[in-house]
């Protein structure tokens, strides 16, 4: 049976812009003009599709599906063309891009065409190209396909989004699932995608999302866990009630951009998954909204043993309009948690006694995927396009992050000692105490205090409420222009850069003087949202916070008497851990699973039990 596994896709308006993330066009300047279902090609021109939406990840169809004997590659085309077919792979370091097939085609009329790949090691990518001998030949559409012998697998996706006030993404994303799959006679999905939203903000226009796919349920803003998890219970009723019961679950941010053939692909690839590997999640890329073309991450690894900054970031900040880069980013990692901008997970994992935490963000999804996913595939072209998260610096997330943090630790099982957690507070209190950053302070050592509190604290916090007092403990952001200071960006890059080398002797008084907050200020820094080191902060009378991208910042002045009430705090927070902390860990090591249940999760969402 000849199965198409993956289309060739086009670029499309509103979504992305970026021609050269669909093809590139080789000796003649590329236009302007987004193609949406065609590519005329002028006389001699050539387009390679080597490109990170339309290059083909042989490596991992050929491991975790049943599309692993042949891949051919079909073409809907008019005119005449050269076809030229291409296997790229890394071999030691080095890009090496074969040429596996050269063809001419010819055709007045529209017709498909069929080649067979053949390639020597199942590894890298394949793509293919194609030069045009007269004007006006037109691609009409292209897709890799296989001849497959197994029956495919019965899959139907559910989609959950967790929303607070984001509705001009909602309705684009929407009305984009509508146009490319619920409305189009030719998708597979067509009848096998539904569609939930957790309104945790209570302002959606229901009437302009209407479909028969497309469910909104009102939700109490209990945060990105409490949102997702409301899709996870909403899932599981549907498939009580449905006969075509769904079989996984894509979570999606609210505040992405995504091409709807993200999904397809998805669908695509679990028909095909073979059985030992049909617990897989399946993860989508993160890319920066300002720049299409840069990905911010594509897998992530949760280090136990690294204490305080567990997480390292797969395949960051990579170009993907380079050919090498598109084909490294296809090596399979070792990546063991996905986070929820996008990410399938099978519905065997979705279960009434085995919920998110109820972490209100931060951690949920880190937490879930060390839990209960064994395979991660992620794949080219399932992506999502998000805002930088230089322009979502929030104070208040130090909370969510500390405590979730040794929460996540505790519940799996993780080395985490009272050694280890005195460590932390002391590590951040010096760099937050040195960045003038005394909010972080506040919130980092509440979040020690609450998890101390254990099990029972926790269960009772009410999320609503909870964000809502500490949401004023934080800065607001502003352009740089209502700042009443006036700095120039070169000397952003200067002070982000300076870092001298200091004697022994200076060190030891910069220690003693407590970054200089012991002596008159003088100066002021500008650094980014993060970061600062002691040399780039010392005495300085307040700090520039700038974004570069947005042109915003704000300012955090030095403040004695505040430094000296945190100082209090962080040393009232130490004398704690060091009474509670043991008692704590081992309670949410043998309690946790009370958190992820139904019956607490209709407590904090207000659900009929």
């Amino acid at each position: 049976m000849l199965v198409n596994v993956q289309d060739v896709v086009f670029p499309k308006p509103n979504i992305c812009d970026v021609e050269e993330m669909y093809y590139r066009k080789i000796g003649i300047p590329s236009s302007n003009e987004i193609y949406r279902d065609k590519i005329v090609f002028k006389n001699r021109q050539r387009i390679n599709f080597d490109t990170y939406f339309n290059c083909f990840s042989l490596e991992k169809w050929f491991k975790y599906t049943f599309a692993n004997t042949n891949i051919s590659l079909k073409l809907v085309a008019s005119g005449n063309f050269n076809v030229s077919l291409l296997h790229m792979f890394m071999n030691n370091g080095n890009l090496v891009i074969k040429n596996v097939g050269e063809y001419n085609i010819s055709s007045k009329d529209q017709k498909e065409f069929f080649f067979e790949y053949q390639t020597e090691n199942p590894f890298g990518c394949l793509a293919f190209d194609l030069v045009a001998n007269e004007g006006d030949s037109v691609l009409y559409s292209a897709s890799y396909v296989s001849d497959v012998n197994e029956k495919l697998n019965d899959v139907k996706l559910g989609i959950g989004i967790c929303t607070f006030k984001r509705e001009e993404y909602i309705k684009n994303n929407i009305n984009n699932i509508k146009t490319y799959i619920l409305n189009n006679q030719n998708s597979d999905l067509r009848d096998n995608l539904e569609i939930f939203i957790s309104d945790n903000a209570q302002s959606l226009n229901e009437e302009e999302l209407k479909n028969n796919h497309v469910h909104i349920f009102k939700n109490k803003n209990t945060g990105g866990s409490g949102g997702f998890t409301r899709c996870m219970i909403e899932s599981i009723n549907y498939n009580r009630k449905e006969r075509d019961k769904l079989t996984h679950l894509i979570l999606m941010d609210d505040d992405v951009i995504f091409d709807p053939s993200s999904i397809e692909r998805i669908y695509r690839f679990l028909t095909l998954i073979k059985p030992e590997y049909a617990d897989a999640f399946i993860g989508g890329a993160m890319f920066r909204m300002d720049h299409q073309y840069i990905q911010f991450a594509s897998g992530e690894y949760y280090h136990a043993e690294r204490i305080g900054n567990p997480i390292e970031t797969y395949n960051n900040n990579r170009n993907l309009l380079d050919v090498r880069q598109i084909v490294e980013n296809e090596i399979i990692t070792n990546a063991n948690h996905q986070a929820w901008w996008c990410c399938s997970i099978p519905m065997e994992f979705i279960r009434m006694d085995n919920l998110s935490m109820p972490f209100f963000i931060k951690y949920d999804d880190i937490d879930f995927s060390i839990r209960n996913m064994k395979t991660l595939v992620l794949l080219n072209g399932v992506n999502v396009w998000h805002e930088s998260f230089e322009m979502k610096y929030s104070a208040q997330n130090e909370y969510y992050t500390f405590r979730n943090y040794l929460i996540c630790s505790a519940v799996n099982n993780k080395p985490f000692t009272k050694k280890d957690a005195l460590f932390l507070l002391k590590n951040n209190f010096h760099h937050y105490i040195c960045n003038y950053k005394y909010w972080e302070i506040e919130h980092f050592c509440n979040a020690f205090n609450d998890f101390l509190g254990g099990v029972d604290k926790f269960k009772k916090i009410d999320l609503e409420q909870f964000h809502k007092s500490i949401l004023p403990k934080g800065y607001k952001m502003v352009d740089v222009s209502e700042l009443p200071v006036k700095f120039s960006e070169d000397k952003y890059y200067q002070d982000i850069n300076y870092f001298p080398n200091w004697s022994k002797l200076k060190k030891n008084f910069q220690k003693f003087t407590i970054n200089g907050l012991l002596l008159p200020a003088k100066g002021f820094s500008v650094l980014g949202m993060w970061g600062g080191g002691y040399e780039q902060t010392y005495r300085k009378k307040f700090l520039i916070r700038y974004e570069i991208n947005t042109k915003k910042g704000f300012i955090l002045k030095r403040n004695r008497k505040l430094a000296i009430k945190m100082l209090f705090l962080y040393n009232k927070t130490k004398k704690k851990i060091k009474k509670y902390f043991d008692k704590a860990y081992k309670e949410f090591q043998s309690r946790w699973r009370e958190l992820i249940t139904i019956e607490n999760w209709n407590n904090y969402l207000d659900l009929k039990k």
